[in-house]
């Protein structure tokens, strides 16, 4: 079993992680998210979609003995996810969410208290959600038999939560870090996942991270200091965010990030997306399905490489 889901599992429970273990070894290696709400059931979210755990070991649709979640399995999670220190994470705290070891991302549903239009605090976690992380080894292949990187090139991949674009831009990031100067804006700490001083992927040779930082201050600090060729990062769409990749791009740097959407005709529905694609910033694009599959590959000239 690989550590990523061991990092998972260690976060719950023991009730919760022995109904887990009894699953067969063909369910757990489908495993993306595990899923707690107070008051319901214990569910584990695979590509065919979220099945209930049951005490015997199995998967079902049904609640008929599917594990029970208590507030008291929440609040160990809860706990367990921030290291029982919650006022160490403050800023974790307001965004409701924090990346774990392994570079699991940990998710919770709450109630948030605001202050002058901002999250402050949160009040009562009700559920929480662990998504596990995947490092697939050559997950790239596809787009390195279609796009030429035989020079840096910029590259946006769109797709829907959950459909693989971050497993997919770890693997460009370890393929290109292999090649040329590459620098991870890895402000989740989902990409390289480090952890007490050490990368736990495969980044490739010539990769360097900046890890728990915006993309908006990283990407200055490693165009100044580290002379990155290629600058690889998750999940733009923050306005503010314009004027370092404005920055890079007039350093000579490339751009590959992802955006949140189903087809890139909803991409140029976010105003900075849309604004960086219609300024040049990305050479491609590149559409994931629900499916976690390659739907397409634009050349940003017009041309249609994959359909």
């Amino acid at each position: 079993m690989n550590n990523k889901y061991l990092y998972a599992l260690d976060l719950l429970p023991l009730g919760l992680k022995n109904a887990i273990d009894k699953l067969k070894i063909a369910d757990i290696v489908n495993i993306g998210e595990i899923r707690l709400r107070a008051g319901g059931y214990l569910t584990v979210k695979r590509q065919q979609g979220e099945a209930f755990v049951t005490y015997g070991g199995n998967l079902s649709m049904s609640t008929a003995d599917a594990v029970r979640v208590f507030k008291n399995d929440i609040d160990y999670t809860y706990k367990r996810a921030f290291e029982n220190s919650l006022y160490s994470f403050e800023e974790e705290l307001k965004n409701g969410y924090i990346t774990t070891k392994g570079g699991n991302r940990v998710g919770f549903s709450s109630s948030f208290i605001y202050e002058n239009g901002k999250v402050t605090r949160i009040h009562e976690v009700t559920g929480i959600n662990i998504r596990i992380a995947r490092e697939v080894l050559n997950a790239s292949k596809p787009v390195f038999e279609q796009i030429d990187f035989k020079k840096p090139r910029s590259l946006i991949i769109c797709g829907p939560p959950s459909s693989g674009k971050t497993t997919l831009l770890r693997d460009i990031a370890r393929e290109l870090g292999n090649r040329y100067t590459v620098v991870i804006i890895d402000e989740r700490n989902e990409i390289a996942s480090a952890s007490n001083g050490e990368i736990e992927n495969d980044i490739g040779r010539f990769s360097d991270v900046l890890s728990g930082i915006s993309k908006k201050e990283g990407i200055k600090r490693a165009v100044r200091l580290l002379s990155p060729q290629i600058i690889v990062c998750d999940e733009i769409g923050d306005t503010d965010e314009l004027k370092s990749f404005e920055y890079a791009r007039n350093s000579g740097v490339k751009l590959i990030a992802t955006t949140h959407c189903d087809l890139l005709e909803d991409a140029l529905k976010k105003p900075l997306v849309k604004k960086m694609i219609k300024q040049g910033f990305f050479d491609y694009a590149l559409c994931i399905s629900y499916e976690k599959k390659i739907s397409e590959i634009r050349c940003l000239k017009g041309e249609v490489i994959k359909k």
